[in-house]
């Protein structure tokens, strides 16, 4: 049962990983109008944010996939998670700069 459940996570956690950038990009545009109506056109801010955001991601990301490898997560959900959670975030965010 073990192997199956690595197996499963080694799966999803690289299905997960190749489309990272797509939520990523879904919050990182909010954060680039935030910042462009705060500051300007400088991008001294939006970098350094969007970094943070990605560092952010990857961490939730790697504790989702040690999660889901010792069993407390189902591996499907340990991948498809930090999607759930930063593709809302960003189309709530975009939303509100739309509004």
């Amino acid at each position: 049962k073990t192997e199956t459940i690595v197996a499963e996570t080694n799966f999803y956690s690289r299905l997960s990983y190749t489309l990272l950038g797509l939520p990523l990009l879904l919050l990182g545009l909010p954060v680039l109008l935030i910042s462009y109506k705060k500051w300007g056109k400088d991008l001294s801010v939006a970098i350094p944010a969007s970094c943070g955001i990605a560092f952010f991601a990857w961490g939730i990301w790697g504790a989702l996939q040690s999660l889901a490898r010792v069993g407390y997560l189902s591996p499907l959900l340990a991948g498809m998670l930090i999607h759930v959670i930063f593709g809302i975030t960003g189309f709530l965010l975009l939303h509100k700069q739309g509004t």
